[in-house]
């Protein structure tokens, strides 16, 4: 029974209904909601102050919601933000890297985090292309937090990156520090250099990929020297992004000067008859002493020197070689180190 009178007036249901919808969308209240997502108390209190037009609340709730985001911060600033996230962007001959950190890892996986940080990426994307001048060399920078928050937010009226951590430390709850950020830059005449990055877990760079760890590199490939069957220019990148992931170097060496490579194998042996010397106080002078120790710790940092994560049996140095590829530079960021 309750299917009669619609269908015995189809039309007029129908112009009710539309009509109803019309409305809804084009009134002040339901235009200021979609368009900044607060509360409805919000979005009214917006509306009364500002004479009922949409455009001058929006900007009194954005101000509102910076100035009580500014005040949360400051309440938060002193408790630690140990969790959080590393995001990568890597476009052709550019590529950014940002750590976002947050008091929980609860956080961490909320979707407006995750905003969050792929906003900061997008504008370190577009702060590193316009800050690099394109004369033939790679630009690699590392931003310490105090750099990182200062970049400008485009067209923000003066506001910088901290500004809009402060806002979304106000609507999140918890604090959150933007910790450092990476610019790799290369000129896009240098076809011998390749930016290649990756993040642990795993994802897509050429979009936002976030993980706990990130790695950018940035490898120089000699023309004249033909890869190994093994390998292509980008997939030596990706298992060399993931070596610095695990193996943990700090610098990368000379590759070029075999003069002061440490000798495989031989280093231990030394560091013993070091020790037994040392023992009965009659052996190498200090001088030595401290250039075999040198030596060792040279071996466990440099990554040219370090043995191949997926071939333990070769030295980084050696694919290099026989790949006609120099590492020029890498950073990598681990999600709460010091």
């Amino acid at each position: 029974m309750l299917l009669r009178p619609t269908s015995l007036c189809p039309n007029g249901w129908r112009s009710f209904a539309t009509s109803f919808v019309h409305n809804v969308g084009k009134s002040p209240l339901g235009e200021l909601r979609k368009k900044t997502g607060y509360s409805l108390s919000l979005c009214k209190d917006a509306l009364a102050k500002n004479d009922n037009d949409v455009n001058k609340a929006f900007i009194w709730l954005k101000d509102q919601a910076q100035a009580q985001g500014w005040s949360k911060a400051q309440k938060l600033e002193g408790r630690q933000t140990a969790q959080g996230l590393v995001g990568i962007h890597l476009k052709g001959n550019s590529a950014v890297m940002v750590e976002l950190n947050s008091e929980t890892d609860f956080v961490a996986r909320n979707k407006q985090f995750h905003g969050l940080l792929q906003t900061l990426v997008n504008m370190n994307m577009k702060f590193a292309k316009a800050n690099t001048l394109q004369d033939g060399s790679l630009s690699m920078k590392i931003l310490d937090k105090n750099a990182a928050e200062q970049i400008p937010q485009p067209d923000a009226d003066g506001k910088t990156l901290v500004d809009l951590v402060a806002l979304n430390i106000g609507q999140i709850g918890e604090n959150l520090s933007l910790k450092r950020a990476a610019h790799f830059v290369s000129d896009k005449s240098n076809k011998n250099i390749h930016l290649v990055a990756t993040t642990h877990p795993s994802g897509d760079v050429n979009t936002l990929s976030y993980g706990r760890y990130g790695v950018l590199l940035a490898l120089e490939k000699d023309p004249s020297v033909a890869m190994s069957e093994e390998f292509s220019i980008q997939s030596l990148g990706s298992q060399l992004c993931q070596h610095v992931v695990g193996m943990c170097p700090e610098t990368v060496g000379d590759l070029s000067n075999k003069d002061s490579w440490p000798v495989p194998g031989g280093g231990d042996k030394k560091a013993k008859e070091v020790t037994s010397q040392e023992e009965v106080n009659d052996g190498w002078e200090e001088e030595e002493t401290v250039e075999v120790r040198d030596n060792l710790s040279t071996s466990a940092i440099e990554i040219i020197h370090q043995p191949f994560l997926f071939d333990p049996e070769r030295l980084v140095r050696d694919i290099l070689l026989e790949n006609g590829v120099d590492i020029k530079g890498f950073v990598r960021f681990e999600v709460g180190q010091e």
